[in-house]
């Protein structure tokens, strides 16, 4: 407390160069993520999509296509598995990637937004709920059939990232960083696509949903420059920087206008879904309750291991809660 500049009356600002307010240049669904209290305490700058990755040639030399729902996956997973390929990695050292990448949009898809939403806001039974046992079943059953890559809670995030580049498994959790994250280690040629998390097909979920992350940028309140910090974000925010910054960082930013014409390859895919999003959502818990997020981690690391059952899953974590 105290130690964030407001930035609400620069957002009401001119913006860069002068033109307009400089609160038009951004998406106002970033913009609300860095509120408090109605004030602008943290800025977005780029964003980041969460989804599930795959190797386009791979798919199509043997016929598969991308899963839309839980059950396509299951029939895809036995087609992979039956290949001699897992079907699906993940970077166990890290459980935040199950809980992005299948958790937290299956409870979605499963109860609806405000199954999410109440787990999100901690409200008493929500953890309880039959959208999060549902939930941890699908995860459960995944790991039954063996469609996770053996071995996969061991690995860090770059382990299992390089088994999936590497072609030793078919699909991956990650947000839309994995590229440029992965790139030097990618074998030449290799290309990667996305698709969102398949959804429950009796669910009550949004089936266009989408988890986005931003990178905040703020203002220290004691700061010395605090007028030349604003003005340099504004410039890194104009539009021709930002489209810049896409261009050479592989990734988004929160600022209109931003996307070239042209976008690599494996953008293409997260682009189409953030404009034809109907619901777009954050997870503001691991930043809410850092401590509770790391347990609910380690409790889906059970899960995976098979040392409880998904109804107790959701007991541990309603109780941590």
């Amino acid at each position: 407390e105290g130690e964030v500049e407001d930035l609400t009356s620069a957002l009401d600002g001119p913006g860069y160069g002068g033109q307009g307010k400089w609160r038009d240049a951004f998406d106002p669904a970033f913009l609300k993520l860095g509120q408090k209290d109605g004030k602008q305490m943290l800025m977005p700058y780029f964003f980041s999509v969460w989804g599930w990755w795959y190797d386009p040639e791979l798919f199509a030399k043997n016929g598969w296509e991308p899963p839309k729902t839980y059950n396509d996956l299951l029939a895809l997973c036995a087609k992979i598995k039956a290949a001699g390929i897992a079907p699906i990695t993940y970077q166990g050292k890290y459980p935040d990637y199950m809980t992005s990448g299948m958790l937290l949009p299956w409870i979605l898809s499963t109860g609806g937004t405000d199954a999410m939403l109440k787990c999100q806001n901690l409200e008493p039974g929500a953890w309880k709920d039959p959208a999060v046992v549902k939930a941890a079943t699908m995860i459960k059953e995944l790991q039954d059939m063996e469609y996770f890559q053996k071995g996969a809670t061991a690995l860090s995030h770059t382990e299992a990232q390089g088994e999936f580049v590497n072609g030793r498994a078919a699909m991956i959790p990650c947000g839309t960083w994995l590229y440029s994250e992965m790139e030097k280690e990618m074998p030449a040629g290799r290309k990667m696509r996305m698709f969102l998390p398949p959804v429950a097909g009796d669910g009550k979920g949004d089936t266009t949903a989408l988890m986005v992350k931003i990178e905040p940028w703020w203002v220290p309140s004691k700061g010395k420059n605090k007028a030349t910090a604003i003005d340099f974000f504004k410039y890194l925010t104009s539009p021709d920087k930002a489209k810049q910054f896409v261009t050479e960082k592989g990734t988004f930013m929160a600022v209109k206008g931003s996307l070239p014409d042209t976008l690599p390859e494996h953008l293409q895919d997260a682009a189409g879904f953030y404009k034809s999003s109907t619901l777009l959502y954050s997870s503001q818990w691991r930043e809410w309750c850092p401590d509770f997020y790391e347990i609910v981690g380690n409790i889906m690391t059970e899960l995976l291991n098979g040392k409880i059952t998904p109804e107790q899953f959701a007991d541990k974590v309603e109780a941590e809660a």
